[in-house]
């Protein structure tokens, strides 16, 4: 099925996870080399049996893949301190990622 969840950047796919406590997390594994070299977020894997991947299997375009950036959460993507802010305070995130690699399906989604 195509991505039903957030309207996002013809090109970049949206992820929109939920959780019940804010201790639980999300899934994200980042690269940390990427972080402290150039203030981004790019996806290094998902965690086995977490929201990301349960969200993967249920929406299979819009699956998190190695080298995504994450573009924004919540709609705060000016920089990297208010998109961890967003990640690590909220229990609903809306999240826009750019693919590593250019992904059928995803340039039309507006």
């Amino acid at each position: 099925p195509p991505c039903a969840p957030p309207i996002v950047t013809p090109g970049n796919y949206g992820v929109e996870l939920r959780r019940e406590v804010l201790m639980q997390n999300w899934g994200f594994v980042w690269d940390s080399q990427a972080m402290a070299r150039d203030h981004i977020r790019v996806v290094e894997k998902v965690r086995p049996n977490s929201l990301a991947e349960k969200w993967g299997h249920m929406f299979p375009l819009c699956e998190l893949r190695r080298g995504d950036v994450l573009v924004k959460v919540n709609d705060k993507g000016e920089s990297l301190e208010k998109m961890s802010v967003e990640l690590a305070r909220s229990k609903r995130i809306i999240c826009e990622f750019r693919p590593a690699q250019p992904r059928k399906g995803l340039e039309s989604q507006v």
